[in-house]
């Protein structure tokens, strides 16, 4: 197994193929991937087999009534934690039973020069080696080109613009963070209602649509009469396509499956990040009292303080 560097017709002779050429056709093997990617995710209402999330808020205490006086701030009850609200709606699907091309003859892929200028076929490890498993190198690296993401996914919160060439999974929300409406609790409403959120912020599921790339040259191939014949890039993208599916889906040997995960180590991050946000005040900073008459004096301590995030979640790819 080998990297190669596929030959072409020149239009006078055979030439190996520039790195710009190859990279094309790396591009190309992606672009098949997105059209029938292998590794997909689905919205479901709940049970997600991706790491689930946790959107948490405080709420205020409960509210205390004396005649003779106002409770203090330590004899009314503090602020707490609502029960953590649980977002697992992405379900990751792993194709199966998928299989790599059949090298008919010890022909059907690409051929290339060797060290004394001999023509040879690419064996199918050659084939993976050059196009197949550089191809996920580049969707699962740090900062990939937009067409190549070709039918992976990403993240994005609901204040970003949505570049054209994205497909929403779904149009509920992967997750939703909630805070403490600070505006809504006043001394006036003692007793106020416990827990009173502001409104959502949102994050969505997208694919990214397959973006095709032009194949100026083809490789050249053996074909059934054992002569050298310029490869379309039908028959390019049936084989590659084929390929890159079984590696990234169910072929636990590639060392180049895809999969999702959330907050995955050594994982490139796509799209926005995903905060669970809560209120900074302690409890005593919220304490607020109601006078009502001289037999009714009220107390309760509500959320209060800046939002800042106790947790953050990360939509993550990688190879396995």
């Amino acid at each position: 197994m080998a990297v190669r560097t596929p030959i072409y017709w020149t239009g006078d002779g055979i030439r190996p193929m520039s790195t710009a050429q190859v990279d094309d056709l790396i591009n190309r093997v992606i672009y098949a991937y997105g059209q029938n990617p292998s590794v997909t995710i689905d919205y479901v209402s709940s049970n997600g087999n991706l790491d689930e999330m946790q959107d948490t808020r405080y709420q205020a205490g409960s509210s205390t009534s004396r005649i003779d006086r106002f409770a203090t701030a330590a004899e009314t009850p503090n602020i707490s934690l609502i029960a953590p609200i649980i977002y697992d709606h992405m379900n990751e699907l792993i194709a199966s039973g998928g299989s790599y091309p059949t090298d008919v003859a010890s022909r059907s892929f690409p051929c290339y020069l060797d060290a004394n200028n001999d023509i040879n076929s690419m064996t199918l490890e050659d084939f993976k080696d050059t196009f197949i498993y550089p191809a996920i190198d580049i969707m699962v690296s740090v900062n990939p080109t937009q067409q190549q993401r070709s039918g992976t996914y990403v993240v994005l919160n609901e204040d970003t613009t949505v570049p054209s060439g994205l497909t929403p999974v779904s149009s509920n929300p992967i997750f939703q963070d909630t805070v403490a409406n600070t505006q809504l609790y006043t001394s006036g409403g003692i007793p106020e209602a416990r827990d009173q959120p502001a409104p959502a912020v949102n994050w969505y599921l997208y694919q990214y649509d397959a973006t095709s790339v032009t194949i100026n040259d083809g490789p050249l191939y053996l074909n059934s009469n054992t002569h050298l014949q310029e490869m379309s890039t039908s028959t390019f993208d049936a084989l590659s396509g084929q390929a890159v599916r079984h590696a990234a889906g169910d072929d636990s040997n590639s060392g180049h499956q895809i999969r999702y995960q959330i907050n995955a180590a050594g994982a490139s991050n796509r799209g926005d990040v995903m905060t669970d946000s809560r209120r900074d005040g302690v409890s005593s900073a919220g304490y607020t009292t109601r006078f009502v008459n001289v037999n009714d004096y009220r107390s309760q301590e509500f959320p209060s303080g800046n939002e800042t995030v106790a947790t953050s979640y990360n939509f993550t790819i990688r190879k396995v």
